[in-house]
């Protein structure tokens, strides 16, 4: 397998999953951050105005915190490649800001591993938990997946949740704060399959979401 963005190529992210990478659920007004092709990241007010924050051409991933006043994203950063298992992955910063692009702070930097849940490089998907205290992003790790990471904004901790990709946080309802995550999992009669499952913060298995998350949206995610 292909090193780099491997963990994120195995069932690419639907249409519908990309565009929660821009909106958050929840924010009052229509809010909206996005990165562009040459790896710069808007935001946009509730008017539709729109104003570039970064200006490096290298980041990618932008998230609206629940609160509308930060922005998580993904910052590509110098250095040697970190090995993982998917290969020589790219390394990269989780990063914060104000949503004026204010106040940067790298919270996150990249790390080589003695475990693949250890590795830190070519991170994806950060997604804010609904008190904003946490965000959870995936990181290079093993052949055929992701991990998943949580990191605590007021310990500035990093701890492994569970093998993944694509993390993306309920913001409502009855399952609010817990993680849909895509896993590739293995048929007892041989073969594999790519689908979501519903996850606890601690990455205790709640349950089956299916090939999509289409439905699952529909009954638990309170959108505006």
């Amino acid at each position: 397998m292909k090193s780099s963005s491997s963990h994120r190529s195995l069932a690419r992210v639907p249409a519908v999953l990309a565009l929660w990478l821009v909106f958050t659920p929840g924010v009052a007004s229509a809010q909206k951050v996005s990165a562009d092709e040459k790896g710069d990241v808007y935001y946009a007010d509730s008017a539709g105005h729109r104003t570039r924050l970064t200006g490096e051409g290298k980041d990618s991933d932008p998230c609206l915190d629940p609160a509308g006043r930060r922005i998580a994203y993904v910052h590509r950063a110098p250095g040697k490649m970190v090995s993982s298992g998917a290969g020589e992955a790219q390394p990269t910063e989780l990063r914060v800001m104000d949503a004026d692009g204010k106040n940067q702070e790298v919270l996150v930097r990249s790390a080589e591993g003695k475990k693949p849940e250890d590795i830190l490089a070519d991170f994806a998907s950060p997604t804010w938990s609904p008190d904003g205290r946490t965000i959870y992003f995936s990181s290079a790790a093993w052949a055929t997946s992701g991990a998943i990471h949580a990191c605590d904004l007021k310990k500035k901790t990093v701890r492994f949740v569970l093998a993944g990709n694509n993390p993306l946080v309920v913001p409502a309802g009855e399952y609010k704060g817990d993680l849909l995550v895509q896993q590739h999992r293995y048929f007892l009669g041989g073969g594999s399959f790519d689908w979501f499952w519903l996850f606890t913060p601690d990455g205790k298995e709640v349950g089956p979401v299916g090939e999509t998350t289409d439905n699952f949206r529909e009954m638990y995610f309170e959108e505006k």
